[in-house]
């Protein structure tokens, strides 16, 4: 959490220059599979930490656990499990980009371990 000029800031900033990310670049970042973010000020580029993928992997577990239960016990149409579902991911994946943190990654690092 940053505190600039009476604003309380939530979205992560750049470790490098200090530019926000948006709510938006983060959120993309987690529905594409954890894709590393890009500054769009100075062009640092920053990876998830392991735990911030930890807590994004703790809102998928209810729903886990939630469907064949309701297919076997609850006996609810499917229309409803999938519609539940698809509500559930959309609800639970607003907040994450508040919760998420970055780290500013070396870029020859970064390289060797995307190849």
């Amino acid at each position: 959490m940053y505190y600039a000029g009476g604003v309380v800031n939530l979205i992560q900033k750049c470790q490098n220059c200090g530019q926000s990310f948006s709510w938006t670049h983060i959120y993309l970042s987690l529905w594409m599979n954890y894709k590393p973010i890009l500054c769009k000020e100075c062009g640092q580029k920053h990876r998830l930490y392991f735990y911030s993928r930890l807590i994004n992997s703790l809102f998928i577990i209810p729903i886990a656990l939630f469907i064949p239960f309701a297919n076997s016990k609850l006996e609810l149409s499917q229309l409803f499990i999938v519609t539940f579902a698809i509500i559930y991911f959309v609800l639970t994946s607003l907040p994450l980009p508040y919760l998420m943190k970055y780290k500013s990654v070396a870029s020859d690092h970064f390289l060797e371990e995307t190849k």
